[in-house]
């Protein structure tokens, strides 16, 4: 299936390309991370909870996207995403003592059924926290809050759903069915129950929680797939580069790049293969013109998914 992506405007001299979304006026907080920039694909999601107060950076100016996440600090998230409530410090766990900044956080998570210890009746506010934890913690918060929890998805697609945890089922059924969860791997075929949460990746599952929520729990038959990180470099005056991001390449089979001026029809300039590994690449075709007199082009980039059935392209 050939779908258009998203048209692209360009003249010799003058560049110029429209995103779908952008950051809104107050969101100043994230433009001080000097670790979290435009173009990084967790970008949008950080300004998305920076914006809602959800999570807050490890000092004013540094986020710390890859640090893994402590389970005392998700709690505290999930407090924030509730509101804050006034909460007095209880003792439920030997390593939780009062005054610490996940305390009243981990009291009211406790007593709402949000987060549980462990058999030996620790908490581990200082632990990394799971994917099967965080999921499951995110799949009981949903639950206090009314949100629906019935859909689920199909863990057996993933090739270790034999390691998820018997307490994290449900959690990560749901999340998966959501779209929360959306795999791990370099083809996104696991779910990597036991493996490490990063901040950023804390802060992508956050959101598209809050997204399926504002949008009452619809989510879309199939995944949209849209071509990120688009950019124009004038390499002389008669040839023009583009590149763009390939992190959605399991998704997409081949790139078709394709121009046209006022007078003409679109013409296929050349195709690209993802290599269906989620590797951080940066992809590129550069456009030679015929003369450096003024003119004006436009550009799409179509793409091919790699299962029609499961996705879809979006301008």
């Amino acid at each position: 299936m050939k779908l258009k992506i998203k048209k692209f405007v360009a003249s010799i001299g003058i560049f110029a390309l429209t995103f779908m979304a952008g950051l809104t006026a107050d969101a100043k907080n994230v433009s001080d991370y000097q670790d979290v920039q435009k173009g990084d694909w967790f970008y949008s999601t950080v300004a998305d909870i920076s914006e809602r107060g959800f999570m807050t950076g490890m000092t004013d100016t540094v986020f710390s996207p890859a640090e893994n996440l402590q389970r005392g600090q998700l709690a505290t998230i999930i407090y924030r995403m509730n509101g804050s409530p006034k909460t007095a410090y209880e003792y439920h766990f030997p390593d939780v003592a009062d005054g610490l900044f996940y305390s009243s956080a981990i009291t009211w998570a406790y007593n709402a059924g949000v987060v549980e210890g462990y058999e030996d009746g620790t908490f581990g506010p200082s632990d990394p926290i799971t994917r099967e934890q965080l999921a499951t913690m995110l799949y009981r918060y949903s639950e206090k809050m009314g949100y629906d929890i019935t859909r689920t998805g199909n863990l057996n697609d993933y090739e270790d759903v034999g390691k998820v945890s018997e307490f994290a089922v449900n959690g990560m059924q749901w999340t998966v069915g959501t779209r929360i969860i959306k795999g791990d791997g370099k083809r996104l075929n696991l779910l990597n129950p036991q493996g490490d949460v990063s901040r950023a990746v804390c802060a992508t599952m956050i959101s598209r929680l809050i997204s399926y929520v504002e949008s009452g729990g619809q989510i879309p038959e199939r995944e949209p797939v849209q071509i990120e990180n688009v950019d124009f470099t004038r390499i002389s005056r008669k040839e023009l580069q583009i590149t763009w991001s390939d992190q959605k390449n399991p998704y997409v089979r081949e790139y078709i790049i394709k121009r046209k001026d006022k007078n003409s029809e679109w013409t296929e300039l050349a195709r690209q293969t993802s290599d269906g590994i989620i590797d951080n690449r940066t992809l590129s075709f550069a456009d030679v013109f015929e003369t450096d007199a003024p003119q004006q082009f436009e550009y799409r980039i179509d793409i091919e998914t790699s299962n029609d059935t499961k996705y879809e392209a979006i301008e």
